[in-house]
Order: structure tokens, then C-alpha cells, then sequence
């Protein structure tokens, strides 16, 4: 068995959360499973290799000749098609399924901010966009796709829209054996610079709680925000910007820094936040159902009102080893997982 995961932004120069993700499942269905995967990107197809157990670009295939091999049965044809991204690549999805008679996984990545499935405003003066919605809905609704999910939360929304719906979460490396000792009161923050993010929201309140004069704050991502942020906070020596950074570099921050914040408007499932608890950082979050979902009581919820600093001193009551311990057995490779995979993709 294989199968085909379509997502338009693998293969970047440097790995955003979609990509991690998509590295992270791969290696584990094939672990728990033994099935290979392919990957299919706006920049070129990637084959699982068993050897050195990771996808391996083949510079021989173009996008256009793979999907033709695919549709001609000249390739061995996926049984299933997991879609990673939004718009055009649901489509390709889609008619390359009924082409080949595959089944289809369409994973929800967010369920609010105008999304796929919780969209306010569905029709629009543009008719194009109208009629794409409207096309997009019927896919979704479709007896032979199934909707990934990655929260009990996703899956409440969703079932107002499909009954097709399977659970399974995102998925982090597991923690080095032994959590390196906390340095105290040190605060990391790790997002995509973005006004969904609410970094000004979060530097604001360390700011004027004074937050900053105690604690160390650290804060790691690129995006459109970030020349603007640092700017505003250049005064503060205790506030400071990394920018970008490997994920293999990002790991020394969460296993280093006692506390994570991300107050977030609205998330699936925050990469961020799974990585911060399996590496036993005291996570602040929003309180939102997607974050208690994936967090449940081992961190502190944080409404628009609410005192960053209190919550500081009742985020520092949490056990770094309980946290671990929480995460690792929900969000990394384990037998649990392997049962939870089996129910995605319908194995016997």
C-alpha cells in the first residue's frame, strides 16, 4: 500500500510547521505500518526511501509527468490521498481520486478565521471565488472523502458539516531522554510573525506588567510582522528576536526555557505548543477549545482580561516532568499512535 500526500509548499529552502509535520508522518506511518509514502509539491515529487528512512526528492519526475504515469496506471497507483493544503491542491486531490479510484483525506488544518469549514461569508462578488467555494464544499461533502481532524474540538464543528470525519493528531520527535534543567524564568515564544499571532498583544502585557525587568524573553520566527516588532521593542534588552532558526537549533530553546506563551486568536493544533510540552516547558495558551484539547490541564488558559503575571506564578506550579510525560504519550511515535494511524487510513 502507499500513499500520495499532496501539499503545495514542501521542499522550501527552510521547513514552516506544514512541512515538519508532513517529515514527522511519513516516518511514522511507515515505522508503525511499513507504508511508504510519496510526496507531491508545487516544488516536485518526493519518495519515501526505507534505507534512510526519509522522503528523497526524485529530480526525474516532473509534477506533469508524474501525474500522468499516475492517471495512465504506469506508476503503482496510492490507495489513499492525504491532502495537506487549502484550495486548488483539494481539486487536484479530488480528480486524481476518482481517476484511479483512491480514497481521499482531507486534512482540517484550522476550523475558524474564514476557513473551509466555518466560513461566514460563503458566497462573494466574485463569482469565481463563489463558485470555487461552492465546488470545495461538495468535495468535502463527497461519500468516498474523509476529513482529518486533529482535535476532538475540529471534529464537534466539522460533524455540523460531514459525518466523514477521523481524528489524529499532529505529531513532534520524541524528547531527549533526560529534559535538560530549565533555566528560571526565562520565556520562550515561537509563532510565524503574523497578526493572528498576537505577538504585540503578548509584548505588551510583559511590558506593561513589568514582566520584562524579571524575566528573559525570547522570541523565534520570520514572517511579515517581523521587521515591524522589532522595531517597537528595540529598547527592551530583556525582549530579544532570533528570527528564523533550524528546528534542529529550535529544540536547544524549548528544552532550555522554563516557560512557553502563544495567545494565538484561533489554531488546529499548535506545532509550537506539542514540541514546548514534550520538551516540559509551562505553557501559557488561549484559552481556546483547540489549545484545551491538546493541552488539557497541563496548562494555563489565558482569556483577553487575564493578568499575564498572575498567570506566570500559576503556570510555575505545573510539573515539568508531568507535561512531558502528557505530551510524549499523545503528540510522538508510540503504540497508541500506531492504533490511531491504523484508524486514519482504514487499515485492516
Amino acid at each position: 500500500m502507499t500513499i500520495l500526500h499532496l501539499i503545495r509548499s514542501y521542499g522550501k529552502p527552510i521547513q514552516g510547521g506544514a512541512e515538519i509535520n508532513i517529515d514527522n508522518l511519513v516516518g511514522f506511518i511507515y515505522q508503525s505500518q511499513k507504508i511508504k509514502s510519496i510526496v507531491l509539491s508545487d516544488n516536485g515529487i518526493w519518495f519515501f526511501d526505507k534505507h534512510s528512512k526519509r522522503l528523497e526528492k526524485d529530480e526525474n519526475f516532473s509534477k506533469k509527468k508524474f501525474v500522468f504515469k499516475l492517471i495512465s496506471r504506469k506508476f503503482k497507483t496510492p490507495k489513499i490521498i492525504h491532502v495537506h493544503s487549502n484550495g486548488y491542491i483539494i481539486f487536484i486531490g479530488y480528480l486524481i481520486s476518482l481517476v484511479i479510484g483512491a480514497k481521499l483525506l482531507v486534512k482540517i488544518t484550522r476550523i475558524a478565521d474564514d476557513s473551509l469549514i466555518s466560513r461566514n461569508r460563503f458566497f462573494s462578488k466574485n463569482i469565481r471565488l463563489t463558485i470555487k467555494r461552492i465546488l470545495l464544499k461538495l468535495i468535502c461533502l463527497s461519500n468516498f472523502v474523509n476529513l482529518h481532524c486533529l482535535t476532538q474540538s475540529a471534529k464537534h464543528e466539522v460533524s455540523n458539516f460531514t459525518k466523514n470525519i477521523v481524528i489524529f493528531p499532529n505529531l513532534t520527535k520524541s524528547r531527549a531522554k533526560k529534559i535538560i534543567i530549565k533555566k528560571e524564568k526565562t520565556i520562550l515564544i515561537t509563532s510565524r510573525m503574523i497578526r493572528r499571532k498576537n505577538i504585540d498583544l503578548t509584548l505588551d502585557q510583559i511590558i506593561n506588567q513589568n514582566i520584562h525587568q524579571e524575566y528573559k524573553v525570547i522570541i523565534i520566527g520570520d514572517g511579515p510582522e517581523l521587521k515591524r516588532l522589532k522595531i517597537k521593542y528595540k529598547e527592551f534588552r530583556n525582549i530579544i528576536f532570533k528570527g528564523l532558526i533550524t528546528s534542529k537549533n529550535i529544540s536547544y530553546y524549548y528544552q532550555k526555557c522554563e516557560f512557553f506563551i502563544n495567545l494565538s486568536s484561533s489554531e488546529g493544533m499548535s506545532n509550537a505548543l506539542i514540541e514546548a510540552m514534550v520538551n516540559g516547558c509551562k505553557s501559557i495558551v488561549t484559552d481556546i477549545p483547540e489549545n484545551r484539547d491538546t493541552a488539557s490541564d497541563y496548562a494555563i488558559y489565558h482569556k483577553k482580561k487575564d493578568n499575564l503575571k498572575r498567570m506566570l506564578k500559576l503556570a510555575s506550579k505545573l510539573s515539568t516532568e508531568k507535561i512531558s510525560n502528557f505530551a510524549s504519550k499523545k503528540y510522538t511515535p508510540n503504540i497508541l499512535n500506531s492504533i490511531l494511524i491504523k484508524e486514519l487510513y482504514d487499515i485492516d
